[in-house]
């Protein structure tokens, strides 16, 4: 096939408006010099098709409102070029029309992630007065071949009229994707490729091609299909089937998004690896609900909007049973979270049968062995120490902290404790804040409550604990402390409100440290007394689905759920490449910073040692004072 060099066409046609020599001066000092410094992060290049230069203008100027872009530059160049600036770095994004580059992915490799913009579709019609209402692709390319002339006979000696063929112009976009999805390969008649005709029949415009194919009864037309068009009534929208044998099918969203209707291409953001964050946010932007709205007025399907349907689709399919197994071990505590991540998975990626099955903890060897390819932890687990033992190489990810915070009136003068006074406090052996009369008012959540259980294993453990008031839920404990200045109370972190300052969160010592820690909603510090993990374990022999599965929710998938669930999302991670796991006895738990903690391994009370000298003392006494 001669291919039709789509944006070289469009690049001739841009250059009569930017002027010629200056777009070549452009393109050449962007080719020499690669992307300039941005030393101020708000400056980023893009290379793309100059089919769409208009789209991605628009998106990038509704961009730098939103975001205070300084600087940045957008150079029409062919796809093949793109793919090459993106490989020496002459750019930080590349639009790609992906049919133009059938192997990008090989060519980039897995370190240039792929953000997909939308489709273009292309429609076929007919004159309404015609009785055809479907078509095959391959006697669609026969006619436009000039291989088929008329609608009921073949040559130039049937006594019917021709086929009159209408078509964009050949050097555009549109005409490609026909070509290519229709065609396979072969040139367009020589009726639409000769211009000596009285009447040519590319048109530069959809109304164009209509206007054409309603005054002629065996006219055909094929033009950019538009989401949001209005199709003429005197004319119809021909259904397509892929070859002779497949199913006809109408170009709708359904269609469009599964796969089904065949003269389709797509558009492909591709970011650099080391492009500048700015970058990406543009590209987010791009991809996201205000940029869908911005491509959709430009002729493109978005694939926001495609990807919800399939989305739907998925969801049906494993609520019909359908779908690859997938088996997941672990804590009894995480079944219901990884039971509503499972869903957001399929929701974003594949269809699954999802099995979560309680588990006794272990070693990383035990719990991962026998088949098991993904396990959940609430911490981090040990390596075998047998000298049998081979260390397998497995992946592991904390996604998430559940923690305990303790607060106070905002008028106690209290504003660190160490886990050993919160014991005493809660155990009824200290009453009374310093210098204070008052009793100390005991708040927390109901025992059945998962983050109760976690502060009684944390703090008070087989101590008897005093009378504690319990609430139902953290807002319930937060009301019932605001209205006590002798209260204290325990609460979810996670459900901490941004402005909450009706109580006051009371900073913790770690064991050994000097220095409290103060948790808030958005982050866990490491090494915080009254946290735990969600550790996530894949095995190195996990196949495609559980690594899938695992990438998924590593890299940030489901944080919202996750946060509905009572945890706090730990921060996203980039795909680390299978060819070099981590090792889990060098690896350290992060925190939702991606900081090493210091995980507390034992399941009973912490035992704190931080110096009298480093902490509020308490007034002691004993049980009978209360």
């Amino acid at each position: 096939m001669q291919r039709i060099s789509i944006d070289a066409f469009w690049l001739v046609r841009v250059s009569k408006v930017c002027g010629l020599s200056l777009l070549a001066s452009l393109l050449a000092i962007t080719l020499a010099t690669g992307v300039p410094a941005r030393a101020d992060g708000k400056h980023f290049v893009i290379q793309g098709s100059s089919s769409v230069s208009l789209t991605v203008r628009r998106l990038l100027g509704e961009f730098a409102v939103h975001d205070n872009v300084r600087r940045t530059e957008y150079c029409c160049a062919d796809s093949d070029y793109v793919v090459s600036g993106l490989m020496q770095h002459q750019c930080d994004v590349g639009l790609v029309l992906d049919s133009l580059v059938p192997d990008v992915n090989k060519e980039l490799g897995e370190s240039f992630e792929a953000f997909p913009l939308g489709q273009l579709a292309v429609g076929v019609a007919v004159n309404a007065r015609k009785r055809i209402r479907s078509i095959g692709t391959d006697r669609l390319g026969n006619i436009y071949h000039g291989e088929i002339t008329t609608w009921i006979g073949r040559g130039p000696d049937s006594l019917v009229p021709r086929i009159k063929l209408y078509s964009p112009l050949l050097g555009m976009t549109r005409s490609y994707i026909f070509q290519r999805n229709v065609m396979g390969g072969k040139e367009f008649a020589p009726e639409l490729r000769d211009r000596s005709t009285e009447t040519w029949q590319q048109k530069d415009s959809v109304d164009g091609i209509i206007g054409a194919v309603i005054k002629n009864l065996s006219a055909i037309g094929f033009f950019l299909l538009e989401p949001d068009m209005i199709i003429d009534k005197r004319v119809r929208l021909l259904a397509i089937a892929k070859g002779e044998e497949g199913e006809a099918v109408l170009p709708t969203l359904e269609t469009i998004a599964e796969g089904t209707y065949p003269i389709t291409d797509q558009l492909t953001f591709y970011l650099h690896p080391d492009a500048p964050p700015i970058a990406r946010e543009f590209v987010k932007f791009a991809t996201g609900p205000k940029g869908a709205a911005i491509v959709r007025g430009y002729g493109l399907w978005p694939e926001r909007e495609l990807e919800k349907h399939r989305s739907k689709v998925r969801l049906k399919e494993m609520e019909a049973g359908k779908g690859v197994p997938l088996t997941v071990r672990g804590v009894e505590g995480a079944a219901k979270v990884m039971g509503a991540v499972a869903v957001d998975f399929v929701r974003a990626k594949t269809t699954i049968q999802f099995d979560y099955r309680p588990a006794a903890l272990g070693t990383v060897e035990k719990v991962l062995g026998e088949g098991v390819k993904l396990f959940v932890s609430d911490r981090p687990l040990p390596q075998s120490q047998t000298d049998d033992a081979e260390p397998d190489r497995v992946e592991s990810k904390q996604l998430a902290s559940r923690a305990v915070a303790v607060v106070v009136h905002p008028g106690n003068g209290i504003e660190e404790l160490t886990v050993v006074e919160l014991r005493d406090i809660f155990a009824g052996k200290i009453t009374n804040w310093p210098e204070e009369k008052r009793r100390i008012q005991l708040f927390g959540l109901r025992q059945k409550h998962d983050l109760a259980k976690l502060f009684e294993t944390k703090v008070v453990g087989p101590t008897r604990e005093a009378r504690i008031k319990r609430r139902a839920d953290t807002a319930k404990v937060i009301e019932a402390v605001a209205a006590s200045p002798e209260g204290i109370g325990f609460i979810n972190v996670a459900e901490i409100g941004p402005n909450e300052d009706r109580v006051k969160v009371v900073g913790l010592f770690p064991p050994g440290k000097k220095h409290p820690l103060v948790p808030s909603s958005e982050q866990v510090p490491p090494g915080y007394p009254l946290a735990q993990p969600l550790m996530l374990y894949l095995s190195p022999d996990a196949d495609e689905t559980a690594q899938d599965f695992f990438d998924f929710l590593a890299t940030g998938g489901g944080h919202d759920t996750i946060r509905e669930h009572g945890f706090i999302p730990s921060r996203p991670s980039p795909r680390r490449s299978r060819k070099s796991p981590v090792d889990p006895t060098t690896a350290s738990a992060t925190d939702t910073n991606g900081e090493e903690t210091t995980p507390n391994p034992s399941s009973g009370p912490t035992t704190d040692t931080v110096a009298q000298a480093d902490s509020i003392k308490l007034q002691a006494h004993t049980a009978k004072d209360l």
